[in-house]
């Protein structure tokens, strides 16, 4: 993230937008500049003074399209509901499950495994998803519920063995994976075979079964620990 210094608050500027972030020594002031109508969403990261253990403070940011929080320790994720025009939704650490048919809107979700979030397959409007740290007893994705669609998908440092459990997503036409050690098969990737256009996977020393791959249809791009099984770039 881009961040600089302006003025007294720290703004990350992307695309030509802009995020306000969010100083725990300084929440009034923070609301009330975001209030200015300069930005369109906020962030908080502990560097830049994020110590909040709750959402509260975005019941008084109700137009934000796009949160980004890392490292959070929330133990209350209430004020994210109030949200109704929130587009993008970026939060990493610990918190409590989040009810994500209450955010009709997104089209962003980037998120750690919590085991309690549920109906993330009401997001029928998702283009990208990025999902971290998944490590359940099962290593598996049996008990996880995807979008209901997404364009791109990363998945990073999961303990799954293959992908028959993967589910939902439709539409998916972009995949990464990082760091799943566990990983030896790509099986389950035939399921989406008549979307994928671009796979990716890197750091993932275990797989062997992933040759498959080759005979999907519309497959343009498909690189796996470095070995190139089609690019049509060349």
């Amino acid at each position: 993230m881009p961040i600089r210094k302006i003025g007294d608050f720290h703004v990350n500027i992307e695309d030509g937008k802009k995020q306000l972030g969010i100083d725990s020594n300084n929440i009034s002031g923070c609301i009330k500049e975001y209030k200015s109508g300069k930005y369109d969403g906020v962030f908080g990261l502990g560097d830049y003074g994020f110590k909040e253990d709750n959402f509260d403070f975005l019941h008084e940011l109700s137009n934000v399209k796009k949160i980004w929080f890392c490292d959070v320790n929330l133990k209350n994720i209430e004020g994210v509901y109030s949200l109704k025009s929130l587009e993008h939704f970026g939060v990493h650490g610990k918190r409590k499950g989040i009810n994500f048919a209450l955010l009709e809107n997104l089209t962003q979700i980037s998120t750690d495994w919590i085991s309690k979030d549920e109906k993330m397959d009401s997001c029928i409007h998702i283009e990208n998803f990025y999902f971290w740290h998944h490590k359940p007893k099962e290593k598996s994705f049996e008990n996880y519920t995807f979008p209901n669609c997404s364009n791109t998908v990363h998945l990073n440092w999961s303990n799954v063995y293959d992908l028959t459990t993967v589910n939902a997503l439709k539409g998916m036409k972009r995949l990464e994976i990082h760091r799943c050690r566990n990983l030896v098969s790509l099986k389950g990737l035939e399921n989406y075979s008549d979307t994928l256009e671009e796979i990716f996977v890197d750091t993932c020393g275990k797989l062997t079964e992933y040759n498959f791959i080759r005979d999907f249809p519309k497959l343009k791009i498909a690189v796996v620990n470095g070995d190139v099984l089609r690019n049509e770039n060349d």
